[in-house]
């Protein structure tokens, strides 16, 4: 028989692996879903540097990473203390 505590555990490491493969797939496909689509031309010719581009993508993407991680601790304190 499983324990509360296991149960817990084991929803809480799928749910962690499943955030691991979102950050895999969403920041391999942050900057190449724009140059399939050709967008990223129309990037790079503004006056914005590549690497401001690049940046502001990247910053985006961590920002949202870990308001995606905060809301899952969150989750997952108000779970274990209840």
């Amino acid at each position: 028989m499983q324990t509360s505590q296991g149960l817990i555990t084991s929803s809480t490491g799928i749910s962690y692996l499943l955030l691991l493969v979102y950050v895999l797939v969403t920041g391999n496909s942050l900057v190449a879903s724009e140059v399939d689509k050709g967008t990223m031309v129309n990037l790079l010719t503004t006056n914005q540097s590549r690497k401001s581009v690049i940046l502001t993508k990247m910053l985006t993407f961590i920002n949202s990473l870990f308001v995606s991680i905060l809301i899952q601790f969150l989750a997952t304190t108000i779970t274990v203390s209840a």
